[in-house]
């Protein structure tokens, strides 16, 4: 009710931060036989329904589909709820598949809306942004997209997941770019071949990865 009806900024961060919160309860102290989680997140649940029974196949996907709207919404007026969104959202448990699925469309459908373009890009990624509205929410989706990829599991095996950790490091957004950083650094562990040919001419002379602040990171 509140998160249909509120519109006070410090009463929807709580009501964002409990979505997420019951999102994350993966059920470690076991399901109930009608479906339910016997943590206190579900007892609470449970208490507010005068009839009881609130179970998890009732509450989770009805707030998988709200949240899910709300971060794939273009819609301005709303684009602080939407990085609230995306950040509660990837609080889900991703031990479905169905859900990493979803998860990971939604990422990299923001990721690839949000890339900085030659013509709209910065000179200099850690000066001074611009101060025009649509640059502002650009950053601001570059890095609630960059950090809720860094929450999903790491992928090495995705050359769609390596692209748009690599993607992130020409980001304008210079928490983004480290969150970018940290998930190729991770990956290289891995499988330092394909890292290497995906950073391509950003570790050529001259590219990204020569900028002193890269160095710096590294």
């Amino acid at each position: 009710m509140l998160h249909q009806q509120c519109e006070d900024r410090n009463v929807l961060r709580y009501v964002y931060y409990y979505l997420a919160r019951i999102l994350s309860d993966n059920g470690s102290q076991g399901l109930s036989a009608a479906g339910g989680i016997p943590t206190p997140n579900w007892d609470a649940l449970a208490d507010i329904d005068v009839a009881g029974g609130v179970t998890r196949a009732d509450v989770v996907p009805r707030i998988v589909d709200q949240l899910s709207a709300e971060s794939t919404s273009d819609d301005v007026e709303f684009h602080a709820r939407r990085l609230a969104a995306l950040k509660a959202l990837t609080s889900s448990s991703t031990s479905s598949s169905e859900m990493l699925e979803k998860l990971s469309e939604i990422v990299f459908g923001i990721l690839e809306k949000v890339a900085d373009t030659k013509q709209k890009r910065k000179k200099g990624i850690f000066t001074k942004q611009g101060g025009d509205k649509e640059s502002i929410l650009r950053s601001n989706l570059q890095y609630a997209s960059l950090s809720a990829l860094r929450r999903l599991p790491l992928d090495p095996g995705n050359p769609a997941f390596l692209h748009r950790a690599v993607q992130g490091i020409e980001f304008s957004d210079p928490v983004a770019v480290r969150h970018a950083l940290s998930i190729i650094s991770e990956i290289a562990v891995r499988d330092p071949y394909s890292v290497a040919m995906a950073l391509g001419k950003n570790a050529q002379p001259g590219g990204m990865l020569h900028y002193p602040c890269f160095l710096v990171q590294f």
